[in-house]
C-alpha cells in the first residue's frame, strides 16, 4: 500500500466514530453554488409586481422639528463604495432677505427660518429626497442636491417645485453653489467639481478627491471642501486653482461659507478613528491664512453646552455677518469598524455666533418619543388589531417599545420593566396571536398587545438574537454570532438548534416549510428544507441590480414570493422562491432593517430616516410574463477547463407559455453547448432549469474574458429577456473537486461523474459525501479505465459516505481529469443535494491539503414511466391505443391531455391520428415537480383524412376527436361579425393542423398561408385576397368581409380560407358548429 493511502487511512481512523459517522472539521470555500440544486422547481406565484408604492409614513414630526439621518445601524461603507466622508452633511443657505434655509435629511424637508430661528415654512418630504446634503439660493430659487438620488432639485423661494435635473455625468451630486447664472456642483464618487450653465451644460470641471460642500464669495471665487485631503480648494469662476489650504488644522472638514467681508469659515466635524473628536469652525482671511477657531466638544451626547458642538455639519452667514451652524448630533468611529463613522442624532441644534465666533443663541431639537419621534427604529411589526409596534433606539444603550395606531398616532410607550429601563434590544415581533416579543442578547421579553409585561427570559444559549418569527406552532429566532436558528416552543424553551449560514439575520418560511435566512456575511439569502438542510442560495454582494448589501431581513408572501430588505443598497428586492429576479424598487430606502408582509402591504423600519414605512404592492396578473437568471453569474476557469452554467426560467404569467432559449458567447474560445432542446413549455408558476456546458477551446490565454449570454423568448408574449455569466481565464487556480449532477427515473441507477480540476500532481483524495439516504443509496464507484487500479475505501456515515481513493503511481492527477462516477440506487422520487465536506488531497510529496474549492451537485429521482409502443412506430390504422405504467400519485399527460392512472399505475390512451407523422410526448409529473418524459414518433401509412370541429365562441376545437386550443394560452374563439353573418378566427391552428405554414408581414399587415402548392395572401382591411398571385374576392355576396384585428389577434374569414386550401365546410346553425374535412393528397 502506498504511503499516500496510508496517510489517508489515518485520516479515516482519526475522524471516524462508532457507527461510521465522521465529524466535520474543515470549512471549505464554495467557489459557486448551484441555483437550487434540486430540480425541477415550481414557483407558486402567478403575478408580476408593477410597482411598490409608499402609502404611509409613521414617525415624521408634524411641527418645526429639524432632524438628521441616523447611521447607528448601517454606515453604507464598502470597499467599493467609500462613504467615509459623506456622513454627516446637512447644508444651509441664506436667502436675499436673510431667511435661513436648513436641510433636514432625516425627513427629507427644507425648513426656512427667520434670523431669530423662528420657522416660517417648510417644504419637501421623503418622497422628494433620500439624503439631501447641500442647498444654495440664487435668483429667488433654491437649488438642492441629493447624492443618493443623483439629482439636483430646484424650488421657488416659496417652496414650490420647479424641476429636477439628472445628468449622466453626475453620479453623486453632494455640494452646490450658484454664481452669476452658473451652477457649481461637486460630485462625490467621480471626484469632480463641475461648472454648468443655466441649462446644465458642462462649461468646465476640476478634479478634487471626495469633494463635499461648495460655496462662493463676492469676488467670484469658488470654494470646495475635499473630504479625504482635509483641505479647502479655492478656484476662480472658471475653475482655475488659486489655492488649497487647511490641512494643517482640519481633521474632518465638510462645509465652507464666506462672509461679505471675505472671511472664510470652514466646518470641521473633527471626527477621527483614533483620539478625541475635535469639532470646530476654522476662520481664514481672504489670503487663506488662519485667523482663529471656535467651538469645543460637547461633554454630553444628549445636552450640548452653549458654544459647543457634537458634530457640526453645515454653515451659513447672513448679511450682518452672523454665523449659523447646524449640529447633527453624536457621530463616532467604532473600534471594530474604523472605515467610516457611525452616529445618531439624539439631539440636533442650530447655533448662532458673531462674526468673530462668540456664541449668541441656539435652538435645540431633542428627539422625544413621547411626541412619536423615533430614533434608530430597528424593527416594526403589525399586530392583530392593526397597530404597529416599533422597537425604538434599537441597539443603543437602552431601547424603547412604541405602539402606534392604524392612523399613525402614538398610543403607548414602554420604557421600563418595573423599575428597570429596557435593555438594548435588536428586534420586535407581534405574533398576530395577542403577543409581542422583543429580543436581544441572550434575552426574550414578552408582552401582550395591550402592553402588559408577561415574561423576561434570559438564556446564554440564545446568543445575540437578531430576528424572531412564529411559524407552524413554533417560534424561530436567528442567533447572529452563533450562526444558528433556534426553534422555541410556546413557552420559549429551546426545542432544537440548527446550524445555518454565518451571521444570520432575517428569517421567513414559505408554504412548503422551507426557511429563507439572510446572511450579513456573504450577503445572500440561504434556503433550507423543513429539516434545515441547505439546498440553495441567491443574491450576493454588489451594487448592481438584484445584488444585496446587508440584507437585514426577509419575508415570504402566501404565493412564495421572497421580499428582501436590501439595507445598504436602499431597496426592497423581490425574488421568486427559486431565486429568480422579480422586482426591485429604486434605491430610495437606505437603512431598511426589518420587513413584514400583510396581504398586499409591506411594513418596514427605516433606521436611516428613523421612520416606519408602509408600502402597497401593486400587482398585475398578466397573461405572459417570465423571469430568467443565470448561475453562477461569474466564473473563473483555467486555460483548458469546463464548467456547467444553469439557466432558470420561471413562468410568472397566468397562462401557459412556450419558450425558446439561445445561448451565445462573446469570446469565440468559450464554447457553449446546451444539454437539451432549446424549446419547452411551462405552465403558469412553473420553472425549468437548463444546463449549459462551457468549455475553453483554441488559443485561450491567461486574463481572457467574455460573457455567456442566454436569451429566452416567449412565443406567446412575443418578448425576450437576456441574462449573462461573466467568464475569466486564470492560470492561478488551486485544485478543486467537481461533481456533476445526475437524474434518472425511479428504479434505475444514477451515475454521477466526478472530476479533479487544476491538479499539479495528486496521489490521493478523501471526502465526505452527504445526501438524503431516504432518496438514494450508495451503490459503488465506477472508474475511468486509466484509474481502474486505484485503491478505494468507503465507509458509511449517518448522512452519507466517506470516500478515500489512492491513484496508482503511473496515474497521478495533473490538470483536469474525469476520475469516474459515483453510482446510486434510486429509492424514492425527489431531489437530493450531493454536499461535499472534509475534502482533502495528497500531493506527490505526501503533503495533505484541503481542497480550496469544491463544486457540489445534486441528484433528481423522477417518476417511473414506461410505454409499450416502440419509437418510429408505423401503422395504417386511424387510431392507436397506447398503454404503459407510471409511478402512483403522479400526473400523467400525453400531448397535454390528462390521463387517468389505474390503481396499479397502468394506463391506456386511444389516440386518433391527424397527421402522417405525429410526435407523442408522454410525461409523468410527481407532486413535488419531478418529471419523466418519453417521446414516441408515429408514422401513418394510410390515406389520411382530418376532421376539425369548431364552435362559435368556443376557444377549443376537436381534431379527429382530440380536443385542443385554437389559440393556445390566449383563449381566442371563432366569432360571428355583426352585419357580416360570417365566422372569423385565428387561422394558424387550422392550417398547421393540416400541415401548412402561416407567416405574417407586419409592415404590410398581410397573412401568408402556404399549403401544398397553394399560397394565399390576405391583407388586413382588404376584401380582396391573392391566391397564387391571382386576385380573388373573399366574399362576392358581401364586400364587407375582410381580415380584421380583434384584441391584438388577426381574424380571417373561415369559409374562404378553408375552401381555398381544399376543405369541405359544413355549418350547423342550431349549435353554431363548423365541421371541416380535409383529405391529404
Amino acid at each position: 500500500m502506498f504511503t499516500t493511502f496510508s496517510f489517508l487511512q489515518s485520516i479515516l481512523e482519526r475522524y471516524t466514530r462508532k457507527g461510521g459517522t465522521m465529524k466535520k472539521v474543515i470549512l471549505l470555500t464554495i467557489l459557486f453554488v448551484f441555483f437550487f440544486i434540486q430540480f425541477p422547481i415550481s414557483s407558486t406565484h402567478g403575478y408580476v409586481i408593477s410597482d411598490i408604492q409608499e402609502v404611509q409614513t409613521i414617525g415624521v414630526p408634524q411641527n418645526d422639528f429639524i432632524g438628521s439621518a441616523s447611521i447607528a445601524e448601517v454606515n453604507f461603507y464598502e470597499d467599493d463604495y467609500n462613504t467615509k466622508y459623506i456622513f454627516p452633511m446637512q447644508g444651509m443657505c441664506v436667502t436675499n432677505d436673510d431667511l435661513i434655509a436648513v436641510i433636514d435629511n432625516g425627513y427629507g424637508k427644507i425648513h426656512v427660518l427667520t434670523p431669530l430661528l423662528q420657522e416660517k415654512f417648510s417644504f419637501g418630504s421623503l418622497k422628494d429626497f433620500v439624503y439631501p446634503t447641500d442647498i444654495a439660493f440664487y435668483n429667488n430659487k433654491f437649488y438642492i442636491v441629493d447624492p443618493f438620488k443623483r439629482e439636483v432639485r430646484i424650488y421657488t423661494k416659496d417652496g414650490y417645485f420647479v424641476k429636477s435635473v439628472q445628468k449622466n455625468i453626475l453620479t453623486s451630486p453632494i455640494g452646490i453653489a450658484v454664481l452669476n447664472d452658473f451652477v457649481y456642483v461637486s460630485d462625490y464618487f467621480s471626484h469632480m467639481l463641475f461648472k454648468f450653465d443655466a441649462n446644465f451644460n458642462v462649461v468646465s470641471e476640476a478634479k478634487i478627491n471626495f469633494p463635499l460642500g461648495v460655496s462662493s464669495d463676492s469676488k467670484g471665487r469658488i470654494y470646495v471642501v475635499s473630504g479625504s485631503e482635509d483641505k479647502v480648494y479655492a478656484f476662480d469662476s472658471n475653475l482655475h486653482l488659486i489655492k488649497a489650504f487647511g490641512d494643517d488644522i482640519l481633521t474632518f472638514p465638510v462645509d465652507v461659507a464666506v462672509s461679505a467681508s471675505s472671511t472664510i469659515y470652514v466646518v470641521d466635524r473633527g471626527i477621527t478613528p483614533s483620539g478625541k473628536p475635535n469639532p470646530k469652525i476654522a476662520m481664514y482671511n481672504s489670503s487663506f491664512n488662519l485667523i482663529d477657531t471656535f467651538g469645543t466638544l460637547s461633554s454630553s451626547t444628549t445636552f450640548i453646552p452653549n458654544g459647543s458642538f457634537l458634530t457640526p455639519a453645515s454653515i451659513a452667514i447672513n448679511s450682518t455677518g452672523s454665523v449659523f451652524v447646524f449640529d447633527t448630533g453624536y457621530y463616532f468611529y467604532l473600534e471594530s469598524n474604523p472605515s467610516a463613522p457611525f452616529g445618531y442624532p439624539a439631539i440636533t441644534r442650530i447655533s448662532v455666533f458673531s462674526p468673530s465666533g462668540y456664541f449668541i443663541t441656539k435652538k435645540d431639537f431633542l428627539r422625544d418619543s413621547s411626541n412619536g419621534i423615533l430614533l434608530n427604529p430597528l424593527s416594526a411589526s403589525l399586530d392583530e388589531r392593526g397597530n404597529t409596534w416599533v422597537l425604538n433606539k434599537g441597539n443603543l444603550d437602552k431601547s424603547e417599545i412604541l405602539q402606534f395606531g392604524p392612523d399613525g398616532n402614538l398610543l403607548k410607550r414602554i420604557l421600563k420593566i418595573g423599575s428597570n429601563e429596557l435593555p438594548s434590544l435588536t428586534s420586535i415581533y407581534a405574533d398576530k396571536k395577542g403577543q409581542v416579543i422583543a429580543i436581544g442578547d441572550n434575552q426574550i421579553l414578552l408582552f401582550n398587545t395591550s402592553g402588559t409585561f408577561k415574561l423576561n427570559l434570559t438564556n446564554t444559549n440564545f446568543g445575540s438574537l437578531k430576528k424572531i418569527i412564529f411559524y407552524n406552532g413554533y417560534y424561530y429566532a436567528t442567533s447572529f454570532e452563533k450562526g444558528s436558528v433556534i426553534k422555541l416552543d410556546g413557552n420559549f424553551k429551546i426545542v432544537s438548534t440548527f446550524a445555518v449560514c454565518a451571521l444570520p439575520s432575517g428569517i421567513a418560511f414559505d408554504s412548503k416549510g422551507n426557511a429563507y435566512v439572510t446572511s450579513l456575511s456573504d450577503n445572500m439569502v440561504h434556503v433550507y428544507s423543513p429539516s434545515f438542510k441547505e439546498f440553495g442560495k441567491f443574491g450576493g454582494a454588489g451594487k448592481n441590480n438584484f445584488k444585496l448589501y446587508i440584507p437585514e431581513d426577509v419575508a415570504v408572501d402566501k404565493n412564495d414570493v421572497v421580499f428582501v430588505a436590501n439595507s445598504e443598497n436602499g431597496k426592497i428586492t423581490v425574488f421568486t422562491n427559486t431565486g429568480a429576479p422579480l422586482f426591485e424598487t429604486q434605491s430610495n430606502y437606505p437603512g431598511i432593517t426589518s420587513i413584514e408582509l400583510l396581504d398586499s402591504h409591506i411594513i418596514v423600519s427605516d433606521a436611516f430616516h428613523s421612520v416606519v414605512r408602509i408600502f402597497e404592492i401593486e400587482k398585475q396578473y398578466v397573461d405572459y410574463a417570465f423571469t430568467v437568471s443565470v448561475n453562477p453569474p461569474e466564473i473563473t476557469l483555467s486555460t483548458s477547463d469546463f464548467a456547467n452554467i444553469y439557466i432558470l426560467v420561471t413562468n410568472t404569467g397566468t397562462k401557459k407559455d412556450v419558450y425558446s432559449v439561445d445561448v451565445s458567447s462573446t469570446n469565440r474560445n468559450f464554447r457553449v453547448t446546451m444539454g437539451e432542446g432549446n424549446n419547452f413549455t411551462l405552465e403558469s408558476n412553473a420553472s425549468k432549469r437548463i444546463k449549459i456546458l462551457l468549455k475553453t477551446v483554441g488559443d485561450v490565454k491567461d486574463g481572457d474574458t467574455g460573457d455567456i449570454i442566454a436569451r429566452v423568448t416567449s412565443s406567446y408574449g412575443k418578448f425576450s429577456i437576456t441574462a449573462s455569466c461573466s467568464v475569466r481565464i486564470s492560470s492561478i487556480l488551486t485544485p478543486s473537486l467537481y461533481i456533476e449532477e445526475g437524474n434518472d427515473q425511479l428504479g434505475n441507477d444514477i451515475s454521477v461523474p466526478f472530476y479533479i480540476k487544476n491538479a499539479q500532481g495528486i496521489r490521493g483524495i478523501s471526502f465526505d459525501l452527504i445526501y438524503d439516504k431516504n432518496r438514494i443509496s450508495f451503490s459503488r464507484l465506477s472508474f475511468e479505465t486509466e484509474f481502474s487500479d486505484s485503491v478505494v475505501l468507503t465507509a458509511p456515515m449517518d448522512k452519507g459516505i466517506t470516500v478515500l481513493i489512492e491513484f496508482s503511481k503511473s496515474n497521478y492527477i495533473f490538470g483536469t481529469q474525469k476520475i469516474g462516477a459515483i453510482v446510486f440506487k434510486t429509492l424514492t422520487i425527489g431531489s437530493s443535494i450531493l454536499q461535499i465536506d472534509n475534502a482533502k488531497y495528497a500531493n506527490v510529496v505526501d503533503i495533505v491539503k484541503d481542497f480550496d474549492s469544491v463544486f457540489p451537485s445534486g441528484i433528481t429521482v423522477t417518476p417511473y414511466l414506461s410505454v409499450d409502443i416502440p419509437q418510429n412506430y408505423t401503422t395504417t390504422k386511424e387510431s392507436v391505443t397506447i398503454t404503459g405504467k407510471s409511478s402512483l400519485g403522479c400526473k400523467l399527460t400525453i400531448n397535454g391531455n390528462l390521463i387517468t392512472l389505474n390503481p396499479d399505475g397502468t394506463f391506456s390512451f386511444k389516440f386518433n391520428i391527424s397527421a402522417y407523422t405525429t410526435t407523442l410526448t408522454i410525461t409523468s409529473t410527481a407532486p413535488t415537480g419531478e418529471e419523466t418524459t418519453i417521446t414516441r414518433v408515429i408514422n401513418f401509412a394510410g390515406k389520411l383524412k382530418v376532421t376539425i370541429v369548431l364552435q362559435v365562441n368556443n376557444p377549443y376545437m376537436y381534431v379527429n376527436g382530440e380536443k385542443c386550443e385554437i389559440d393556445p394560452g390566449r383563449g381566442t374563439a371563432p366569432v360571428i361579425i355583426p352585419g357580416w353573418n360570417r365566422v372569423v378566427l385565428p387561422i394558424r391552428a387550422i392550417v398547421e393542423k393540416l400541415g401548412g405554414i402561416v407567416d405574417w408581414d407586419p409592415r404590410q399587415q398581410i397573412v401568408i398561408i402556404k399549403m401544398e402548392n397553394k399560397t394565399i395572401e390576405l391583407q388586413i382591411g382588404n376584401n380582396i385576397a391573392r391566391v397564387n398571385g391571382r386576385e380573388v374576392v373573399i366574399d362576392s355576396s358581401n364586400p364587407l368581409v375582410k381580415p380584421i384585428i380583434i384584441n391584438d389577434r388577426t381574424m380571417v374569414p373561415l369559409r374562404f380560407v378553408a375552401e381555398q386550401i381544399g376543405c369541405s365546410v359544413l355549418w350547423s346553425d342550431k349549435d353554431k358548429k363548423i365541421t371541416l374535412e380535409y383529405v391529404f393528397p
